[in-house]
């Protein structure tokens, strides 16, 4: 096991083949089943290992935090804070799910390279981001003055989180990818 899992990034639609899509599907149905969650928008987190297939890393009984909910709402045009409130009040939540996605989203949470102090330069870095062309959103995590950790020293600090759009999920991913790793971090 590696010593520390830090989230990186997402694709939205998945580049998983078919078959291992369903095969993560199903064993969330399960996992969820057997702790008596059956209604209601649930975070299942699984990671596909090429020895093992799919592996847990947590359930929850809630939505996915960060992107998620903007995520599914830009690619699939399912809001998931409406359908967990339709299954609430006994509603069916049966939303409309296009056949293609709408768009394609790639998404990606730097890393602290180094530990250290952010300068001020980080906001003219995260403006040149959100000015590049299909960019969605930047969002800083830190500011001027916030003291972070390096993989070095520990498990890293998200610096920002940047989200592009573009046609198609593996131009979303190697752009988002590009970005991230071309993002200037002031850390002294």
């Amino acid at each position: 096991l590696e010593p520390l899992f830090n989230e990186t990034g997402a694709v939205t639609p998945s580049l998983l083949p078919e078959s291992k899509q369903e095969e993560l599907i199903e064993v969330s149905k399960k996992m969820l089943k057997a702790l008596g969650l059956t209604c209601g928008v649930m975070h299942v987190e699984l990671k596909y290992t090429t020895t093992n297939g799919p592996q847990l890393i947590e359930v929850n009984s809630r939505m996915g935090g960060g992107p998620v909910r903007s995520m599914n709402l830009d690619v699939w045009g399912v809001d998931l804070v409406e359908e967990h409130l339709m299954t609430t009040v006994g509603l069916p939540s049966l939303p409309p799910v296009p056949e293609k996605p709408i768009t394609c989203i790639g998404q990606y949470s730097v890393n602290a390279v180094r530990s250290g102090v952010v300068t001020e330069e980080i906001d003219a870095e995260v403006e040149k981001t959100r000015k590049l062309p299909n960019v969605k959103s930047v969002e800083s995590f830190v500011a001027a003055g916030d003291r972070v950790v390096g993989l070095a020293d520990g498990m890293p600090s998200w610096i920002c989180d940047i989200m592009v759009e573009k046609d198609n999920a593996k131009e979303a991913l190697a752009y988002v990818e590009d970005l991230a790793s071309g993002f200037k971090q002031p850390i002294v």
